[in-house]
């Protein structure tokens, strides 16, 4: 960004803010596992499992269970099988710490090689992972998600044709194998793969640029890749036979199909959920005395925040905001720029592929929690970066930039204290015994380092009520008990199928009637999550209920 500083100072303070970022990045070890990375490991990872086919988790939409996939996922299915299928909950978490560092290592040798030898790398990465650094962010770059996977995979799409410029022959068939990989990886983690195609097509077409034959390869593979996987999703989602699980997965999305009929309605749509993003992404970045799905640990019931983060939570917002209004400010400034000198280069063309992937990200996409914005933000967090290489810095900017980076790192390291001195604590009160299943006080979370202990007493429940655990077929389980089987076979998540949870469609004792007409064997998960109607069929212990079916 600025030129190089002698200043020891300066550098101290930069060396220190990516220092404590993978110290944050490591502290989320103690992060419980959270429902959805469960899901990730039991749907996505299990393909070759299943005959090739995936478990679509809405067995009210699907009456087989599974869907066949299309043929473009099928080395990514076969990655995530290696990678997730036999993790156990710390497993799961070492790995989504692993994955985290691995993007801030990518992030760090693609500024290396990219930027000019005037321009300082370091300071580009400690922007970087300041904004990524602040409030509770860096503990959702830790969960195995899409969201980790699709950050990851962007980087390459982004530094991989500016790194090949020179379009060197001898390793093509090796980068056009991992190309079509990271295509295939990227397509298949999640539908929203989409909204950033135009990053992928402008990477096939600069990163192969001097050999047509190869962009036809990976610019057609992409095309299917993208086609793939929009049939897929609209035929995952479309759930004919459970209107309100269908109207709920309609409901993320705005619906482009009515552009021709409503268009003004449409870009006013696109308009609000543009401008309302920060207030969402300020919400779910901020220290909370109680969070959201209590996928972090609360304050003790009517206790508040404290000092600090009341001082630093409007110190956060107010970065965050700048970061989301730079960042889609700067591109279109720099791209203009860059034209007007006559300096316009295939930097610019990828620049702004990822510019428009993400405006159409944030006016199409609606269903933001504390999960999403991740996303959206480490792109923002880049895009800046890169247009900071692109400004050709004079004394005065470069005073200013210097301001700006000291700024934002006395942010970040003020919000990393906080975060460390307060949910830290929280997270390692949690390693303590207990005899509750589960996460006390996080109710759709999984513990890591006691699994183990909570495992044997989950099998120990199962058998005594009479249910087969490891290969059983169709036995309905949650995040917790889910784990505790080995082998299991098109199992059931109660949390899809339950009123109590997504299952609106399935009212009270409809559940066991659906259930006996799929074949399952029984339930086993929370009590919570078991609708009242047939809480009198269950056997209970603690917080467990077994219901074993066929006999009601």
């Amino acid at each position: 960004m600025v030129l190089k500083k002698k200043n020891r100072l300066y550098n101290l303070v930069v060396s220190m803010v990516v220092l404590i970022f993978v110290a944050l990045i490591v502290s989320g070890l103690l992060v419980p596992i959270y429902g959805d990375e469960v899901s990730t490991k039991m749907t996505q990872a299990t393909i070759l499992s299943n005959g090739g086919r995936m478990l679509t988790a809405i067995p009210q939409c699907f009456p087989e269970l599974t869907m066949r996939i299309p043929a473009s996922w099928y080395p990514a299915a076969g990655i995530y099988q290696l990678l997730y299928n036999d993790l156990g909950p710390l497993a799961i978490r070492i790995s989504g710490v692993v994955f985290a560092l691995l993007f801030v290592f990518m992030v760090a040798l693609g500024f290396k090689r990219l930027v000019p030898s005037n321009v300082s790398s370091a300071t580009l990465l400690a922007v970087f992972v300041a904004v990524l650094g602040l409030g509770v962010l860096p503990l959702t770059l830790v969960l195995a998600r899409s969201e980790q996977w699709l950050l990851l995979l962007l980087v390459y799409f982004i530094f991989f044709p500016l790194e090949n410029k020179q379009g060197v022959q001898s390793f093509k068939a090796m980068q056009v194998i991992v190309f079509l990989i990271c295509t295939s990886l990227f397509f298949f983690t999640h539908p929203k793969s989409a909204f950033f195609f135009p990053v992928v097509l402008v990477s096939a077409l600069v990163g192969f640029q001097k050999n047509l034959r190869l962009q036809i390869i990976t610019v057609t593979f992409a095309v299917v890749c993208l086609a793939q996987t929009v049939f897929a999703g609209r035929e995952l989602f479309k759930c004919e036979d459970a209107p309100i699980i269908a109207s709920s997965f309609a409901s993320q999305t705005v619906s482009i199909s009515t552009l021709a009929a409503q268009p003004f309605t449409l870009f006013k749509l696109f308009y609000i959920y543009l401008v309302t993003f920060p207030e969402k992404a300020i919400q779910y970045t901020v220290f909370h005395s109680a969070y959201f799905s209590t996928w972090l640990p609360s304050l003790p019931h009517g206790e508040e925040l404290g000092t600090l983060e009341l001082f630093i939570n409007p110190m956060i917002s107010a970065s965050v905001l700048l970061v989301i209004v730079i960042g889609l400010i700067l591109p279109p400034i720099a791209i203009f720029i860059a034209y007007f000198r006559g300096v316009s280069s295939h930097f610019h063309l990828l620049l702004g592929a990822i510019w428009v992937s993400l405006i159409a990200h944030l006016a199409i996409y609606i269903n933001w929690n504390f999960y999403a914005s991740v996303l959206p933000l480490g792109v923002l967090a880049l895009l800046i970066c890169l247009c900071l290489v692109d400004i050709p810095w004079s004394k005065n900017w470069r005073f200013f930039g210097v301001s700006i980076v000291i700024a934002l790192s006395g942010v970040f390291l003020l919000s990393a204290f906080v975060l460390f001195s307060s949910l830290t604590p929280r997270l390692i009160n949690l390693l303590a015994e207990s005899n509750e299943l589960g996460v006390p006080g996080q109710s759709l979370s999984v513990p890591t380092f006691r699994y183990p202990l909570q495992r044997e007493r989950i099998r120990q429940f199962a058998s005594l009520c009479g249910l087969k655990g490891d290969g059983a077929t169709r036995l309905v389980v949650d995040d917790l008990t889910y784990l505790a089987f080995e082998r299991l076979r098109e199992p059931m998540h109660l949390a899809y199928i339950s009123e109590k949870g997504m299952g609106q469609d399935i009212k009270g004792t409809e559940l066991i009637r659906f259930l006996n007409s799929k074949g399952s064997s029984g339930i086993i998960a929370k009590c919570t999550l078991l609708p009242d109607a047939v809480r009198p069929y269950a056997l209970e212990y603690e917080n467990l209920c077994c219901v074993k079916l066929g006999e009601n």
